[in-house]
């Protein structure tokens, strides 16, 4: 019975500990910027796992401002790429990039989930707009991409002026991008096997 009693315990530890929804920079980069409406470029590093580039710092009057990698419609209108979900996750992220140090803690925990999966009806190589959750406390944008092969997944990026792309997110882990761009694409084939269907 005690044994039980204390198995129990221990999965309760660790669901808790996995659902936590904490989120850790574990590497932090700054980089003064002159000339622009912001100050310097940050890059952090999410529990050893998720890369953000091109971070922009604005200091206003004794204020920071983070502003995440936009996304830029045809009609000019500007989407963040990244949010924060969870107050932990905001303040830890505003303060490793405000005093340039990662966290003490060096957690490598990392759950996802799809929290947005929406068509694109146009004509285009986008088919769609879609977003990965990270421990319940960062959305990261992505798009899922066609045209005469196979469908991929198209992570943040910044085109360039010499037309090559720029990645503003990188997921590291080899293991947790596979599962998840694969994850995203068996949705979208069942998506148009159902369209099909019907």
């Amino acid at each position: 019975m005690r044994k039980m009693i204390c198995f129990l315990m221990l999965l309760f530890f660790e669901s808790s500990f996995l659902f936590s929804g904490e989120i850790y920079v574990t590497k932090i980069k700054k980089t003064p910027v002159e000339n622009k409406n912001y100050s310097e470029l940050a890059t952090i590093v999410i529990n050893n796992c998720i890369e953000i580039r091109d971070i922009k710092v604005i200091k206003n009057s004794g204020k920071v401002r983070l502003v995440f990698p936009t996304y830029v419609s045809k009609k000019d209108l500007e989407y963040s790429q990244v949010k924060l979900l969870t107050q932990q996750a905001n303040s830890e992220v505003n303060r490793a990039i405000i005093t340039a140090k990662p966290s003490n803690n060096q957690s490598e925990t990392v759950i996802f989930g799809i929290s947005k999966f929406a068509l694109y009806k146009g004509d285009s190589a986008l088919k769609v707009f879609a977003a990965v959750d990270f421990n319940d406390a960062v959305r990261v944008e992505c798009k899922i991409m066609q045209s005469y092969r196979n469908p991929w997944v198209a992570w943040p990026a910044e085109k360039l002026k010499n037309g090559e792309w720029k990645e503003q997110i990188i997921i590291s882990k080899k293991e947790l991008c596979k599962k998840i761009e694969k994850t995203l694409l068996e949705r979208y084939r069942n998506m148009i096997r159902t369209m099909e269907e019907d």
